[in-house]
């Protein structure tokens, strides 16, 4: 009597890989066994997806709430003041040239997340064998 087969490695799933690659770029590659290029997706996109945040814009909003946090502390500054001008500091416009890049990250960013998720998906899906049938 022969022993039972070994079973042969699980094909990736079309479905999974999809909603992986939804979830983060990259994450539907790593999970179809694409190593390589599920690390240069993940660390791509997740540095297109940190160029589109204004960084400025949130040091500037921390430098001031730290200021008025201080001057509230020593009785100098009325809170309600002190939230308008953080208010005003968050809403203020960015400069065309800080907007242009940041929507360029911002698309970048989207057109590659949407690129990736059907790349994984469709790799999945061409890798994936018909089950068998029953001897």
């Amino acid at each position: 009597m022969l022993p039972p087969p070994l079973p042969a490695s699980s094909p990736r799933r079309a479905r999974s890989a999809f909603a992986l690659s939804l979830l983060w770029p990259g994450l539907g590659q790593l999970h179809n066994r694409q190593f390589l290029l599920g690390t240069a997706a993940v660390t791509g996109n997740t540095a297109l997806y940190l160029a589109a945040i204004p960084w400025g814009r949130i040091g500037r909003i921390y430098s001031i709430t730290q200021t008025q946090a201080g001057e509230i502390a020593e009785g100098r500054a009325d809170p309600g003041r002190a939230i308008n001008k953080i208010m005003e500091a968050a809403f203020a416009p960015l400069p065309a040239r800080t907007t242009v890049l940041l929507t360029l990250a911002l698309v970048a960013a989207l057109a590659l997340h949407a690129f990736l998720t059907w790349q994984a998906w469709s790799y999945a899906r061409a890798r994936a064998t018909p089950p068998s049938l029953p001897a």
